[in-house]
């Protein structure tokens, strides 16, 4: 097993910023025979983030006109590569398991100084699992056959959850102060995903069930809230949520044959996509101005 846990929480009175890139490769060479009873291989990649910016003080020079702002970058790769000849008495599973959770929070609800009341949120979360049956530890083709008396599962997952911790339920909140000014918000959100089970020059003899699987699971929360205050005001509120998902399951020069008729073989790519997502502006009684919310979804 290949496993890592990594995390960080960062916080500040304006701006808070965040950088995880983390990458776990578990090689296993079975050389020329390798008989056991069962085997199971993992690799995991955990990866938790927390960032919260604080825009009480009012705005912040360098990050102008931003009342408060989070960056938000990740990077998680997970890679199982096996290769050489296996036979297993009972069941086979590989898996490569990516785990990505973030909660973030730019909030300048109160803030009250003179400057820029803008209040935001970038992130981008690119989680990539692969597991390469045939595939040498540099990278190169090899060869592996398996032969199982059992069951047969080998699955690539990344899951990704964001904003779902107590206290998230908004990304953005931010606050239209001052004389004259104009409030802007905005959520700029992306996430990747990329599960992989890759079969290269591989022979496949199993008694049981063969489930070959690519699977992505996201529960996303991306909201944002503006409350103008001011005696003339417009408020911009902006979330935009870009997801790319890209689950694949790939036979290269490679065979899967089932002894018994009564086993099923299952192939299945899919995602299992959440997403709650709002831009909510209200404006106090007695302001003059214009309020202005928009959502923009890509999903790929």
């Amino acid at each position: 097993e290949g496993s890592r846990t990594g995390g960080g929480v960062t916080s500040g009175s304006n701006f808070a910023q965040t950088n995880a890139n983390s990458k776990v490769t578990l090689n296993i060479d079975a050389g020329d025979k390798l008989h056991v009873n069962t085997l199971e291989l993992y690799a995991t990649n955990n990866e938790t983030i927390k960032a919260i910016a604080n825009g009480t003080n009012g705005s912040l020079v360098n990050v102008s006109p931003y009342a408060a702002k989070v960056e938000n970058n990740i990077t998680a790769t997970t890679n199982l590569n096996v290769v050489g000849n296996i036979e297993t008495e009972d069941y086979f599973i590989a898996q490569a398991l990516g785990k990505t959770t973030a909660n973030l929070k730019a909030d300048a609800m109160n803030a009250s100084v003179v400057g820029g009341s803008g209040t935001a949120v970038d992130s981008v979360i690119t989680t990539t699992s692969n597991v390469n049956i045939g595939k040498k530890a540099d990278g190169s083709s090899g060869q592996a056959n398996i032969t199982t008396g059992g069951d047969l599962v080998v699955e690539a997952e990344n899951t990704i959850n964001l904003n779902r911790a107590d206290g998230f339920d908004k990304m953005v909140l931010g606050n239209g102060y001052g004389g004259v000014t104009a409030s802007v918000a905005h959520i700029d959100n992306t996430v990747n995903s990329n599960a992989k089970v890759n079969l290269n020059s591989t022979n496949i003899l199993s008694a049981g069930e063969v489930d070959l699987i690519a699977h992505t699971n996201e529960d996303l929360r991306v909201n944002s809230y503006v409350y103008s205050t001011g005696v003339l005001n417009d408020s911009n509120n902006q979330v935009t949520n870009k997801v790319n998902n890209n689950e694949n399951i790939v036979l290269n020069n490679s065979k899967i044959r089932l002894t018994d008729a009564d086993s099923d073989l299952t192939l299945s790519a899919a995602d299992d996509l959440k997403l709650f997502t709002y831009s909510l502006s209200e404006t106090r009684f007695a302001v003059l101005g214009v309020t202005t919310s928009f959502v923009d979804n890509i999903l790929n």
